[in-house]
């Protein structure tokens, strides 16, 4: 489908250059830690951003869909953001308990310190990701490269800074991402400042009941689990050392499998939350539509994570450290798993625009059952060959199982 000159001048320029400055980021980051950092110390730093995401992918998860879903129709936004304030507000206690949870079983160290700050930390990139929903569904994307640029250069930069001011710990990088967090989570709020407003309510309430309810909770829990799945299975069963490289080579992967599907995510979600879906053939049209940017994203990413695996060895010595010569073969493994559950979340968006939210249940949890299962026998019972086989085996899941189900559940009568 052609796109038109304001399209491309409001939308796709400014999504395309966020991810062209969080790609470059990405590079530099890369270089720097590979760098500065010691395998065992970014191990553990891939560890603790596993747990970042708690709020933001786990008990926040249903605002921030639904402000995504609804905040570009809303007709009262300055009401919808005053009924986001305290619906955040009252799932901290929440946020708190997994926070403590994690900081009981996962990070022994630093006690008090390193939970305070994870804390604070996840609830920072909560407020970030809603402010950022809503600045996307509105199409403000020249408001929203402003955040996300921001947060590449700061995400990239002030971790290592303090790292090495700090004489090289794991908790100074802890610090330096919290730092991060503080200023994004001040600039988004900036970003939102034509909606702040002490306007008394005039429009019904307009935050759904089934996004702040438990079952987005739970599937939100599942995402953030498989997020970090990998990281943790290679760390209890191939040691930290080995995590790090892996963590780095993830980050790697992300320079194409990762800022192609921010490019589609922040392009195609809107028009299709937009897109009419009250009969059977328009629900048909919808699907068919989310299969043509779900192959569009494959092979492009596929693509580009052969080339960047391809290409990866000239790196060494200039961009990677020699010392992280041992990331390259998890590249494409890592790379291939973030594809699969990116091209998942096509079909999620699909179910959520279709209004077939309940759906989402048995789709995500088919879908991360089998990745799950899949990932920890072969590494159990396999070694890291075939673990690593598995993960280049996982595009083809979206296809067979998240495709067939989504459709199956969205062709059917309200």
């Amino acid at each position: 489908m052609p796109i038109s000159r304001p399209a491309f001048a409001t939308r796709l320029l400014p999504i395309s250059l966020g991810q062209v400055v969080g790609m470059g980021c990405g590079i530099l980051g890369v270089q720097i830690s590979s760098h500065l950092i010691t395998p065992a110390d970014y191990g553990e730093y891939g560890l603790y951003l596993s747990l970042t995401p708690l709020g933001m992918w786990v008990v926040h998860a249903g605002l921030i869909k639904s402000t995504g879903r609804y905040w570009g129709e809303s007709a009262s936004r300055a009401q919808l953001l005053h009924e986001l304030w305290p619906a955040f507000i009252r799932k901290l206690p929440w946020l708190t308990a997994a926070v403590a949870v994690m900081s009981v079983l996962m990070m022994r160290q630093n006690g008090w310190f390193s939970f305070g700050l994870l804390l604070v930390t996840a609830t920072l990139f909560s407020a970030t990701a809603i402010a950022q929903a809503a600045l996307q569904s509105a199409q403000e994307n020249w408001r929203d490269f402003a955040v996300t640029s921001t947060s590449s250069i700061t995400r990239t930069l002030l971790p290592p800074i303090i790292y090495v001011a700090a004489g090289g710990t794991a908790s100074a990088l802890y610090t330096g991402l919290g730092l991060h967090a503080l200023l994004v989570a001040t600039l988004a709020a900036l970003m939102l400042r034509p909606y702040w407003s002490n306007s008394r309510p005039t429009q019904p309430p307009q935050l759904t009941p089934i996004f702040n309810g438990p079952l987005f909770a739970g599937l939100a829990l599942v995402g953030w689990i498989m997020a970090g799945l990998n990281r943790w299975i290679v760390a209890a069963f191939f040691g930290t050392a080995t995590a790090g490289y892996f963590v780095l080579a993830g980050n790697i992967s992300l320079i194409a499998a990762g800022l192609l599907g921010s490019i589609f995510t922040q392009y195609f979600q809107p028009a299709l939350f937009a897109a009419p879906h009250h009969t059977t053939a328009e629900r048909r049209a919808l699907a068919q539509r989310v299969d043509r940017i779900a192959l569009g994203y494959n092979i492009l990413a596929l693509t580009g994570l052969a080339l960047l695996r391809l290409i990866a060895p000239w790196f060494i010595g200039g961009l990677i450290n020699e010392n992280y010569r041992a990331s390259l073969p998890y590249i494409m493994p890592a790379g291939f798993f973030l594809t699969a559950a990116l091209t998942h979340s096509f079909y999620h968006t699909m179910l959520v625009a279709g209004q077939r939210e309940k759906a989402c249940g048995p789709v995500d949890l088919s879908f991360a059952g089998l990745l799950a299962i899949g990932s920890v026998t072969t590494a159990a019972l396999g070694g890291e060959i075939w673990w690593q086989f598995w993960l280049l085996a996982a595009p083809l899941f979206p296809a067979i199982l998240s495709r067939s189900l989504a459709r199956f559940y969205l062709l059917q009568p309200t």
